[in-house]
């Protein structure tokens, strides 16, 4: 039990400790209902209900190309706020950045909204 109760708390509390992010991206959409979370080596996929795919590569992963990439443990992050999403239901704020080609959207920054 302590065990949940610590990762929910750190779920709740990582984005006070971090700085507010730099919504450097091309856009946002604003009411992603989650349907799919799909990991793949270096390499996560979020579907939103719009049928629109977000990916966030990790470090060092080739297929970026000139995309932007993150560290694991942002990659971790990415993914637990997701799931978060998928089973409670909740909508997200999904900022993204375009621009460089590869998919229809690079996460720069995922936003867990409450009812």
């Amino acid at each position: 039990m302590n065990r949940i109760a610590l990762l929910t708390l750190l779920l709740i509390a990582s984005p006070m400790l971090l700085p507010t992010p730099a919504h450097a991206g091309t856009g946002h959409e604003n009411q992603c209902t989650v349907t799919n979370i799909n990991w793949s080596p270096g390499a996560l996929n979020l579907v939103c209900a719009s049928g629109t795919v977000y990916t966030a590569f990790q470090n060092g992963n080739v297929n970026a190309g000139s995309c932007a990439t993150v560290d694991i443990d942002t990659l971790k992050i990415y993914e637990s706020l997701a799931i978060a999403a998928r089973v409670s239901g909740l909508v997200m704020t999904v900022w993204y950045d375009n621009t460089c080609g590869v998919t229809t959207g690079i996460i720069t920054s995922l936003e867990l909204k409450g009812n």
